[in-house]
């Protein structure tokens, strides 16, 4: 059924446009210029495009409840992705402490793996489970440097948000 690879591919659109945006791409290669961060972010790469094709040929559960749950988990999930996306690109320039950032430091990380869950639930994939696994542990690697150059940027605010707010949740 194609209707998962163009659900997975809702879920990476935002960074799609992110990738274009000139000011981005410069702030993203002073947090991930190094030579491991660059190989991690090609793999992560790699597995969005994995997600999407294999979503292409996935076809949905035979249990009615297993697809609501997924249906549900997916469209919340969504919203709080795009509502943190929102939020990072009308606050740029600043260190973001508000909104559904005063939950997660990382809300469209978080929300974009979680709306993946959801169609992994809609579909019982486990490839796509599997990919989703291996994507959180990579892109934990690359929060990790981002909190780095927050941390040199914002200094004693941004250790004081860290101290209030999970890195998740």
């Amino acid at each position: 059924m194609i209707i998962y690879g163009i659900l997975i591919f809702i879920i990476f659109f935002p960074i799609f446009i992110l990738a274009i945006n000139k000011d981005f791409k410069n702030t993203f290669s002073k947090v991930n210029s190094h030579g491991f961060d660059v190989v991690i972010e090609l793999i992560i790469g790699i597995i969005y495009f994995l997600l999407i094709f294999i979503g292409f040929f996935m076809s949905t559960t035979e249990s009615t409840f297993m697809i609501i749950l997924g249906i549900i988990i997916y469209v919340f999930s969504i919203f709080c992705t795009y509502l943190g996306y929102y939020t990072f690109f009308k606050n740029k320039k600043t260190l973001i402490n508000s909104g559904i950032y005063k939950f997660s430091r990382n809300p469209t990380y978080l929300f974009s793996f979680i709306a993946i869950f959801g169609v992994s639930i809609m579909t019982r994939s486990a490839p796509i489970f599997l990919l989703l696994c291996i994507q959180i542990l990579l892109t934990h690697k690359i929060i990790l440097n981002e909190e780095k150059e927050l941390e040199k940027e914002f200094g004693k605010k941004y250790i004081e948000y860290k101290k209030k707010v999970g890195r998740y949740f």
